[in-house]
C-alpha cells in the first residue's frame, strides 16, 4: 500500500509545530477580526527571501505567496493561484528556480537572478495583469525580504514593483516599488512620484550573504527600516519621517515585477526566495518573528534531489538521484516515486535507504515521473520537494552541434580546440576522425571525448575533423557522425598589408617561429611572398 508522508507544501501543521517547519508548514490566517483591514485599507507586502513564518497579527490577510519551490518557466502563488512568468534577459521563458539548498540557511529553493548585470540587463519574474485580487487603494504597508546579492549592489536594480497593469517601473504612477541608488541610498517609491530615500542602504548588503530587510510605512508619518541576518536579529530601526498624502490606487487588477523592470534593464544580481503580500499593518515584533523563523530548519529535513546526468534523458540512460538530510539522529531515508501520477500518490522504492538512488530507465520510456526523499526520526517525518524526471524514447546518437574548429586558421606552433555534441541514450562513446589534405581518413589516437585540443599544430594537422558517436539503445549498436570542419595551418601569425608602408619603413612577421622582416625602400616595397594564402602583401609597389 502507498505510504503517505507529509511533504513540502502539505498544510498538516498546527501552532505547536509551526516554528519547526517555517517554509513547509507556515500557516497564515485570513482574519475578519475587529479592526481587520479591508482591501482598500493597506498592504503589507512581504518579500521573504528564504523560509518565512509570521505570527498571527490582528488584521493580517495573506493574499499572495510565491515560494519558488516548484520548477519550470513559471511559479505559482499558493494562496490565489496567480502564475508568475519567469523570463531571461531577452524576454524568453526561462527556468529561474535556484538549485536545491539555494534558499536562506541552505533550505529550499530561491529565485535565481544571477544571470544579470547589477543595475543593467537581466532576467525578470513577473505577472503582467491579474484580477485574482482587488488591492484597491493602498496606503500603509510593510515590506520584508531576504536578499543575497552576488556582488556589491551597484547601478539601480529593482527589488520589486507592484501596481496597476500599466505600471512599467518603480517611478510609474500608481506603483509601489523599491530600488537601491547607484551610490549608497535606497529608494522607496510610493505612487510613483513620492520617493523616500534611505541613506547608507547598499552597505548593509554584502555580496554573497543573506541579509534580512524590513520596511514599514504607517500610512501617516514615517517609514521604518530594519535589517538583520541569518545569525543576528534585527538591529536598531532607522526612522525616516515622511508623509505620503496620496494613496496608491492599484485597482481591480495588478501587475507585479520582481528583480527587474518591465524592460529588463534594471536587474538585481542575486537570489530572492519567498514572496508574500498581505493587507494590514505590522509591528516590530512581527518583523523579528519573520526574520527568526526564516532561519529555522525543519527536524527532520530532506532536500530536493539532484538528478544526474539530467532531468530529461532517453530511455536506457542510468539516472542517479542524490539528496541530503538533517535533524536529530538516527534518520531513516526512503526514496519515493509518484509513478507518473503528477504527485497525487507516492510509493516507496525498494532498497532505497541511502542518500542516493540509481534508476534504470530502460522500461520508463515516454513517462514523466517525480521522485523525492522522505525522512523519519524521533521528531516526526518529512518529505522533501520532488524532482521531475522526463524519459524520452530510446535513441541512437543525435547531432546537437556539428564540428567547430576554433580558430579555423592557425599558425604553425599554435593551439586549436575542436568540438562537437550529440544527445541520445547514454552512455555515448566518441571518436574523432581526421581527413588529411589528400582525402585519407583515419582515427585520431586517444581522441575519445567530444572535445579535442591540438597543441603545437604542424602542417600535418591541416585537414578536416568530424566526430563519430556510438551507443547501444535497446541493445542495438548505433553510430552517427557529424558534419566535418576544416583546419588550415600556415606559417604566418597574422595577415598584414604592407602596401601603405612609408618609405624606409619595415614590418616584422614570423615564419614557423623564425622572424623575417619586410621593408619598403624609397620608391618600391620589395616583399617575398612566402605563403600568399596568409598575407595580403603585394609583390612590389
Amino acid at each position: 500500500m502507498p505510504r503517505r508522508i507529509r511533504r513540502q507544501g502539505d498544510c498538516k501543521c498546527n501552532r505547536s509545530n509551526m516554528n519547526s517547519h517555517p517554509k513547509l508548514k507556515t500557516l497564515f490566517m485570513k482574519s475578519t477580526a475587529s479592526g481587520a483591514a479591508g482591501k482598500g485599507a493597506g498592504l503589507v507586502f512581504s518579500l521573504l527571501l528564504g523560509m518565512v513564518l509570521t505570527g498571527t497579527v490582528s488584521g493580517q490577510t495573506l493574499n499572495l505567496q510565491f515560494k519558488f519551490d516548484d520548477s519550470g518557466t513559471a511559479t505559482t502563488d499558493s494562496q490565489s493561484g496567480v502564475v508568475m512568468n519567469l523570463v531571461d534577459t531577452s524576454g524568453a521563458a526561462a527556468d529561474l528556480h535556484g538549485a536545491p539548498g539555494s534558499g536562506v540557511v541552505g533550505v529550499g529553493q530561491a529565485l535565481d537572478l544571477t544571470a544579470s548585470s547589477s543595475g543593467g540587463n537581466g532576467p525578470l519574474a513577473w505577472v503582467s495583469s491579474s484580477s485574482a485580487i482587488n488591492f484597491g487603494s493602498v496606503s500603509n504597508f510593510t515590506v520584508t525580504m531576504w536578499l543575497k546579492p552576488q556582488q556589491t549592489i551597484s547601478g539601480f536594480p529593482r527589488f520589486f514593483t507592484l501596481g496597476s497593469p500599466s505600471v512599467t517601473d518603480v517611478s510609474s504612477t500608481g506603483a509601489l516599488g523599491f530600488s537601491p541608488d547607484s551610490g549608497t541610498p535606497g529608494q522607496l517609491f510610493i505612487n510613483g512620484g513620492t520617493k523616500i530615500v534611505l541613506p547608507g542602504f547598499n552597505a548593509l548588503f554584502p555580496g554573497g550573504k543573506w541579509t534580512f530587510l524590513a520596511l514599514t510605512y504607517d500610512g501617516a508619518t514615517s517609514v521604518t527600516l530594519y535589517t538583520g541576518s541569518e545569525s543576528s536579529p534585527v538591529g536598531t530601526p532607522q526612522n525616516l519621517v515622511r508623509t505620503v498624502t496620496t494613496p496608491m490606487n492599484v485597482g481591480t487588477a495588478f501587475r507585479l515585477m520582481i528583480g527587474n523592470n518591465s524592460a529588463r534593464s534594471r536587474a538585481f544580481d542575486g537570489w530572492i526566495d519567498d514572496v508574500r503580500f498581505y493587507t494590514g499593518t505590522a509591528n516590530a515584533a512581527f518583523v523579528e518573528a519573520v526574520r527568526s523563523a526564516a532561519t529555522n530548519i525543519p527536524n527532520p529535513y530532506a532536500s530536493s534531489p539532484t538528478v544526474l546526468p539530467a532531468n530529461t534523458v532517453y530511455a536506457g540512460t542510468t539516472v542517479t538521484l542524490t539528496g541530503s538530510n538533517s535533524g536529530t539522529p538516527p534518520i531513516a531515508n526512503t526514496w519515493q516515486t509518484d509513478n507518473g501520477s503528477g504527485g497525487a500518490t507516492w510509493v516507496d522504492l525498494p532498497n532505497s535507504n541511502t542518500n542516493s538512488y540509481t534508476i534504470d530507465t530502460t522500461a520508463l520510456s515516454n513517462q514523466t515521473l517525480e521522485y523525492r526523499l522522505a525522512v523519519t526520526n524521533s521528531a516526526g517525518s518529512y518529505a522533501g520537494a520532488p524532482a521531475t524526471l522526463i524519459v524520452l524514447p530510446a535513441s541512437g546518437p543525435i547531432v546537437v552541434s556539428n564540428t567547430v574548429v576554433t580558430p579555423a586558421t592557425v599558425a604553425v606552433g599554435g593551439s586549436v580546440v575542436v568540438s562537437g555534441a550529440f544527445k541520445g541514450t547514454l552512455p555515448i562513446s566518441y571518436q574523432w576522425l581526421f581527413t588529411d589534405t589528400n582525402g585519407v581518413t583515419s582515427l585520431v589516437p586517444g581522441a575519445t571525448n567530444n572535445l579535442l585540443t591540438l597543441s603545437n599544430v604542424q602542417f600535418a594537422n591541416a585537414g578536416s575533423y568530424s566526430l563519430m558517436a556510438s551507443n547501444n539503445p535497446g541493445g542495438i549498436p548505433t553510430v552517427a557522425t557529424n558534419t566535418a570542419a576544416a583546419l588550415t595551418v600556415g606559417p604566418w601569425s597574422s595577415s598584414t598589408d604592407v602596401s601603405n608602408l612609408a618609405p624606409e619603413a619595415s614590418l616584422s612577421a614570423r615564419l614557423g617561429g623564425t622572424a623575417i622582416t619586410a621593408s619598403r625602400t624609397s620608391g618600391r616595397a620589395m616583399v617575398m611572398i612566402l605563403c600568399p594564402a596568409f598575407t595580403t602583401w603585394p609583390a612590389s609597389r
